[in-house]
């Protein structure tokens, strides 16, 4: 979540009550950062939606994986994403 909220300076959900964002988590598909802020770019925008990706199976296994495609993205290496 900080990741996307650093990109895109919203939060990831947003509510009055803690009822409304869990609500949200559990029924709403977040924006896409570049919906909310375009000039983020698209490899970017790739590993932030794979850091919070609702199923785990699709998520990074470890922050080491996302450590490693973030280094990767930073050397404008190919991202694993």
């Amino acid at each position: 979540m900080t990741l996307y909220e650093l990109l895109t300076l919203q939060p990831l959900f947003d509510g009055h009550s803690r009822e409304q964002v869990v609500g949200q988590i559990l029924g709403q598909e977040p924006a896409r950062p570049r919906q909310v802020e375009p000039r983020i770019p698209a490899d970017l925008e790739t590993i932030c939606l794979k850091a919070i990706e609702k199923d785990p199976n699709r998520r990074y296994s470890t922050a080491q994986e996302m450590a490693e495609d973030l280094r990767s993205y930073l050397t404008g290496d190919t991202i694993k994403a």
